[in-house]
């Protein structure tokens, strides 16, 4: 059997956080085998998902999630050189723009 929905997950993720918290050998299993420990809280039901749990207590640092990747063809060039390092502050009047000198952080 798998859940029957997104809820029923994440009540499961839910379960296996509050666990975790208190049971280190739990916290274990959660960080080696995510759905395993999602379907010891969910009632032995069967749990596919590609989530994963880190620790990071006592590591000092901190885990950052990235966003998905975009795709660079998706971008003008405009937005290319705003990522890439800023844009240039412009005045514009009603006929035309000018740059003012000033790089915008």
């Amino acid at each position: 059997m798998t859940p029957t929905n997104e809820q029923e997950l994440q009540q499961a993720i839910r379960e296996v956080v509050k666990l975790a918290s208190v049971d280190p050998d739990f916290r274990a299993k959660a960080i080696s085998n995510a759905n395993a420990a999602l379907s010891s809280v969910s009632g032995g039901k069967k749990i596919d998902s590609n989530i994963h749990f880190v620790d990071d207590f006592g590591s000092g640092g901190r885990t950052i999630v990235l966003p998905d990747p975009v795709s660079i063809g998706s971008l003008s060039e405009a937005e290319l050189e705003q990522v890439a390092g800023g844009y240039l502050l412009t005045t514009c009047g009603e006929v035309s723009c000018n740059h003012t000198g000033e790089e915008a952080v």
